[in-house]
């Protein structure tokens, strides 16, 4: 696989950003792995740039949950995301 784009909604500790690369690099082996987001403190984009070739995002010194970023920021059922993953 030539590349692999990784996309989030944001990372306020990049915990769940960083399992999921980790994840793709061993399942998929990409030759590059693209984390991008809309927004992340600071300190958490230079840990997401271990984990990539490249990090997308807006880093934000004033960060304090990804969701203050967003009109509504609902939350995703586990089962909505069972289904997803499913499909693939």
């Amino acid at each position: 696989m030539e590349a692999v784009i990784l996309v989030d909604d944001g990372a306020a500790t990049g915990a769940t950003v960083i399992v999921a690369a980790r994840s793709i690099r061993k399942r998929f082996r990409p030759k590059h792995l693209i984390i991008a987001l809309p927004v992340a403190p600071k300190d958490i984009v230079k840990l997401l740039k271990r984990e990539a070739v490249e990090v997308v995002t807006s880093p934000s010194s004033h960060f304090h949950a990804v969701g203050q970023y967003y009109e509504d920021f609902t939350p995703v059922e586990d089962e909505q995301v069972r289904s997803i993953l499913q499909s693939w």
